[in-house]
């Protein structure tokens, strides 16, 4: 009995070195092993890639908000993308979860302003160019409706009326 179990043991050894051996010398276009179909399936779900014959068209594209988009290369180096999180981090431009709302929004005072190149003008600078254009009738009726030059007059519009 034991001789038996002894050449059963040995076959059974045999069997599997063979098949082992013979998975090992498969050609690459050998059929896939239930191991990398399930893999692959696995893979499939994950992302979504299945196609829905319902639909016509893979899972992803019929109800993206359940798949992670793929990843897409943005063409700036690791170093630009460094450098554009320390200036969004230096001028505020960094949005606030908590508040909703840009840092540089909630507290305009702790950060630097971003250039934009055009100058700021005074209030008196405003003023003056607003006088020049309404005397020199360069307002269309319609396109501002502004109070007169004195806090205390009526609200006009750029033809006077």
């Amino acid at each position: 009995m034991t001789s038996t179990r002894m050449s059963t043991v040995l076959l059974t050894l045999a069997a599997v070195a063979a098949g082992q051996a013979f998975a090992a010398d498969l050609p690459a276009d050998a059929p896939k092993t239930r191991e990398q179909v399930r893999a692959e399936l696995a893979e499939a779900k994950r992302t979504g890639s299945l196609f829905s014959y319902t639909y016509a068209a893979p899972l992803n594209e019929v109800d993206p908000g359940r798949y992670a988009a793929a990843p897409k290369a943005s063409g700036l180096t690791r170093a630009q993308v460094e450098a554009e999180r320390q200036e969004a981090k230096r001028t505020g431009n960094v949005f606030s979860y908590t508040h909703a709302a840009k840092l540089n929004e909630l507290h305009p005072g702790r950060y630097e302003q971003a250039a934009t190149g055009a100058q700021a003008l005074s209030r008196a600078q405003v003023r003056a160019d607003y006088l020049a254009a309404r005397d020199a009738g360069e307002l269309a009726f319609g396109e501002i409706a502004t109070r007169a030059v004195s806090s205390h007059a009526p609200l006009t519009n750029a033809t006077g009326e």
